[in-house]
């Protein structure tokens, strides 16, 4: 007897047909799936252990929060000439790169100088070897290094001990060489200060920093301004003097003469 074909009958053979191959699919993209997702969240515990034990290594903050600068101590190191020792070497330290980098946290620091026959004084003229800069808020620390009379060359070193560890260090060498000088004249309740620069041995490329606070006259022809910067070229015991604008004239930014030391000059 011949048997009818039934449409009906193949279509829902195929239907179960095709069911079978989704089901046979079904086992390994959820193996698929969960082998992604087991990789990614190793790969997440890896880069978090990381950041961990790169946090762990260097103290209890982690680099972005951590700010720890000098006006001239970098971290590469510097060079720096002075005509002699003076008074001694003025340094700044600072918790800060700038008004929105701040550190957080309280930096414990030594310092130290090589040879080690030279005297660290802070601004009071203490002897200091230890000290703290306050966080939470910009901090800054005035000290001066002040190498005995035969030594004509000397390395500074400030190493902080938490929450994180830098390292920054610069090496003064006393050529007996006249060096440029600056000096800043002012008063309370007057309108600009007057900067006035002198000449070392040999001409001397300056760079000028400085804020909203005390600004240099734009229009002084000795000046270049360019992309925010702004440089002198200091001719060989020559004199300029340079205005520099306040926007509070209650303030007072005098400052005594003194060597310049590198090629900048910090009216910050």
């Amino acid at each position: 007897m011949k048997r009818e074909n039934n449409p009906v009958r193949k279509k829902s053979r195929r239907r179960i047909s095709a069911g079978k191959k989704k089901n046979k699919r079904t086992p390994i993209l959820t193996a698929l799936l969960l082998l992604m997702v087991c990789a990614a969240t190793f790969g997440g515990f890896t880069v978090a252990r990381y950041a961990l034990s790169q946090t762990g290594k260097s103290g209890l903050a982690s680099a972005e929060e951590f700010y720890f600068t000098s006006d001239l101590l970098k971290e590469e190191g510097a060079n720096y000439d002075v005509y002699n020792w003076g008074d001694g070497i003025p340094i700044q330290l600072k918790n800060y790169e700038d008004s929105l980098r701040i550190s957080a946290k309280d930096i414990s620091y030594t310092i130290t100088t090589a040879p080690e026959n030279c005297k660290i004084v802070n601004e009071q003229g203490e002897v200091i070897g230890e000290e703290t800069l306050t966080g939470n808020g910009v901090s800054t620390r005035k000290l001066k290094v002040i190498p005995a009379a035969e030594v004509n060359k000397v390395t500074v070193t400030v190493e902080t001990k938490s929450p994180y560890r830098k390292k920054i260090s610069a090496t003064f060498t006393a050529t007996d060489k006249l060096q440029p000088k600056y000096q800043i004249i002012d008063s309370s309740g007057e309108p600009a200060s007057e900067l006035i620069l002198t000449g070392g041995a040999e001409t001397t490329n300056l760079t000028l920093k400085w804020n909203a606070s005390l600004m240099p006259d734009r229009t002084n022809k000795y000046l270049n301004f360019n992309n925010g910067t702004c440089t002198i070229n200091v001719e060989a015991s020559a004199s300029y003097r340079i205005l520099l604008f306040k926007t509070d004239p209650n303030m007072d930014y005098s400052r005594q003469s003194g060597d310049i030391i590198g090629t900048e000059i910090n009216l910050q």
